[in-house]
């Protein structure tokens, strides 16, 4: 990875890190086994670091051709009033 793309990343990284610091992932917990002392929720901002670093991984030229199966044009012309 180019140098300036990792610094990029890792200032991601960091502003994700601030933004989201106060929101966290919750998950539905089945009553059977139940233990209360288990964590019932989880900081986004590492989930979202975890991303950054497996899309900045991705080679640019080995993306599949976008093939657009809606088309904005169509549905601002059907839909002038959303």
């Amino acid at each position: 990875m180019l140098k300036a793309t990792q610094l990029k990343l890792e200032e991601l990284r960091e502003q994700s890190l601030v933004i989201f610091k106060n929101l966290y992932w919750t998950r539905i917990l089945t009553l059977q086994a139940y233990d209360p002392g288990a964590e019932k929720s989880w900081p986004i901002g590492p989930d979202l670091c975890d991303e950054y670093d497996f899309m900045f991984q991705i080679d640019e030229d080995d993306l599949p051709e976008l093939n657009l199966h809606f088309d904005h044009v169509k549905f601002s012309k059907t839909n002038p009033n959303l």
